[in-house]
């Protein structure tokens, strides 16, 4: 599984103060002009569609391709969906530098970028639920949850014990299982030793996190029950 990755959105921002290398005229599907400014066209599908849905990258002043994951440095932006085929596709078929009619240095842990920015946000929503008062920690107290006010989302260590989780899992048929995470990394998001099970119930945090999720689970190129 992908190691997490910490990403320095500063840094990069500082290294844009000055202009990108490329004009709006070499530009073909870069940031569509649509009536609604939220909307942009993915270069390969070329379906227009949320920013929320797409992943931006700028072009350095040194001909770098930069992954912005907060959508907020300067420069024209490359708008790719965010699903896994998809972005190998860009990178492969070397999509960014036919639109920008440039040879780019495109880094060669760009995935790696990518994903780790999007794990560590699924993470930090972890985090922000514990905090919201909507998580249950540990087999018992989980078990409790479910049968109670209900699972919704049920998080499992990827290398928590098989037989626990296997108990844990059949207790609910509704809730959403994601093991995307070992136990060391739930642990440090929810500030809590061995968080092997846990549970969330129904809320916008909730909801806020299965979204990121989904989106993480497309990037990554994985389904999610």
């Amino acid at each position: 599984m992908i190691l997490e990755h910490q990403i320095c959105e500063t840094s990069a921002s500082q290294a844009f103060k000055s202009a990108v290398k490329y004009t709006p005229a070499n530009i073909t599907a870069v940031e569509a002009i649509v009536p609604d400014k939220s909307l942009r066209t993915c270069l390969v599908t070329r379906q227009t569609m949320p920013k929320a849905g797409l992943l931006r990258f700028v072009v350095s002043p040194e001909e770098t391709l930069v992954f912005d994951g907060l959508k907020r440095l300067p420069g024209r932006g490359l708008w790719v969906t965010a699903n896994n085929h998809v972005i190998s596709q860009a990178i492969s078929a070397r999509i960014f530098e036919k639109i920008t009619k440039t040879k780019l240095i495109i880094p060669s842990n760009l995935m790696e970028i990518i994903t780790g920015f999007f794990r560590n946000k699924c993470l930090q929503k972890i985090g922000l639920c514990k905090k919201a008062g909507v998580m249950a920690i540990g087999f018992q107290k989980v078990s409790i949850q479910i049968s109670s006010i209900g699972t919704v989302c049920l998080l499992e260590a990827k290398d928590g014990a098989p037989d626990g989780r296997r108990k844990m899992t059949a207790l609910t048929k509704k809730a959403s299982i994601i093991d995307f995470f070992d136990r060391a990394e739930l642990s440090r998001a929810v500030g809590v030793e061995d968080a092997v099970h846990i549970g969330l119930t129904s809320n916008k945090i909730t909801d806020a996190l299965q979204d990121e999720l989904k989106q993480y689970a497309q990037i990554i190129g994985i389904s999610t029950s």
